[in-house]
């Protein structure tokens, strides 16, 4: 016994048949409509037949019944009963099943072209950033202050995460040198825990002060990695930062430590644990200020005194204040914070998209620019400008539309 298909098979077969049959005995207009007709199904003895509603089955039904039936049973070779459906309920108008199934497989198959489109638009996107991640863009900031005679230059690392650029980051050092900084600032994250070294960040601070002081505050790398805050109690930690002697206290961070601030030191960085250092650049007074922890629910216990030291002492000096996180700003919003803020952390958000900023970022989650996050460019605190650096690495996660950056700011007097 046959099976269902192959008796459709068998059915379209006699059909074909009879229509060759019938070409060499009716006129070509009648070939034409009887072309229209499609069949349904055949089970031996009844063969089903569909034409198009549009035209109307049943005109189709008065004027070819006998026709059809002699020459199908012709080619069949036996009897067989020729049944005309009409359309069924659901079907659109004018359309058989055999039709409305072409029809889905065009449109599956147009989906799976627009899908097939769209992976091939995203890897394009992809590759062509990987390719521009392998290199860095350098970005231009100016702000002004009457405390400044000339121009003052502040080249801005941070997030470097061991990347490298160069034979031992030779690139960077040699555009960092053609731009003639006058102070060098990193802003934590530049090592990267997971790789257990400090090489990469040593080497490239070696080659640096040749060129301009260097100024080093740790990020959340630097602090998981060397001083171990991740291992230790809330409470530990809150002694260690509230020990009133400044002395004790700088002491007691660098037996934490276990040795990264003693090899930046011996290769010439300045490196600030809520410390101060002044420089004197171009017959300009600079304060620096680096934070060690931007912990927003402790900072003002924290670091509040020697903070306000920083602020409220020498004004007629240019105060510049380093932080690896921008989320104390975000909390305690606009004051008189320093003349110049640099941050880094959020690396700008990863992707950038037009119009809608950064894509994520650690603490504020998705799309945090359009909740007021500071994650990427120059903010106004009421009169200090914030820059927040996108960062250096080019590693992990792959940046879209946010090739790693170097920060050039310019300090002017007007």
């Amino acid at each position: 016994m046959q099976s269902k298909k192959a008796q459709n098979t068998a059915g379209k077969l006699i059909w074909e048949i009879a229509c060759r049959r019938l070409e060499k005995t009716v006129p070509t207009e009648v070939m034409t409509e009887i072309h229209e007709i499609r069949v349904l199904g055949y089970d031996g003895s009844e063969i089903s037949l569909s034409c198009p509603a549009g035209k109307g089955q049943e005109g189709y039904e008065e004027k070819y019944r006998d026709i059809l039936t002699e020459n199908l049973c012709w080619a069949a070779g036996h009897d067989i009963t020729v049944n005309f459906q009409y359309k069924k309920k659901g079907l659109p108008s004018g359309k058989t099943t055999e039709k409305i199934s072409g029809e889905k497989h065009v449109l599956g198959k147009a989906v799976l072209m627009l899908v097939i489109a769209a992976a091939i638009f995203c890897a394009l996107i992809l590759g062509v950033n990987i390719n521009s991640n392998k290199t860095f863009r350098e970005t231009f900031y100016e702000t002004a202050s009457g405390k400044v005679a000339d121009n003052l230059r502040i080249i801005h690392l941070s997030d470097l995460h061991n990347s490298t650029y160069g034979a031992d980051n030779s690139e960077l050092i040699r555009r960092i040198e053609l731009l003639a900084p006058d102070i060098i600032v990193m802003t934590g994250d530049m090592t990267e825990k997971s790789d257990g070294t400090a090489d990469v960040t040593v080497e490239l601070c070696k080659s640096l002060v040749n060129t301009a002081p260097v100024y080093y505050i740790y990020g959340n790398n630097e602090e998981s990695e060397f001083m171990n805050f991740e291992a230790m109690e809330h409470e530990e930690i809150e002694s260690l930062f509230l020990e009133k002697d400044r002395e004790l206290r700088l002491e007691s961070f660098k037996d934490l430590d276990g040795g990264f601030r003693e090899l930046l030191e011996a290769a010439g960085v300045n490196v600030l644990w809520n410390e101060k250092a002044t420089v004197e650049v171009k017959g300009v007074s600079v304060d620096i200020f680096g934070i060690l922890t931007g912990d927003t629910d402790n900072f003002w216990n924290y670091i509040g005194e020697d903070y306000e030291s920083f602020l409220t002492e020498d004004q007629d000096h240019f105060k510049l204040l380093l932080s690896h996180e921008p989320y104390i700003f975000e909390t305690f919003g606009q004051g008189e914070w320093a003349d110049l803020i640099l941050c880094g952390q959020t690396h700008g958000g990863v992707v950038r998209l037009p119009k809608l900023g950064g894509l994520y970022e650690h603490k504020n989650g998705f799309f945090p620019e359009l909740k007021g996050a500071y994650v990427y460019g120059q903010y106004d605190l009421g009169g200090p400008s914030l820059i927040v650096s996108s960062g250096l690495t080019n590693r992990k996660a792959v940046r879209i539309n946010n090739q790693p950056e170097l920060v050039v700011v310019d300090v002017a007097r007007y």
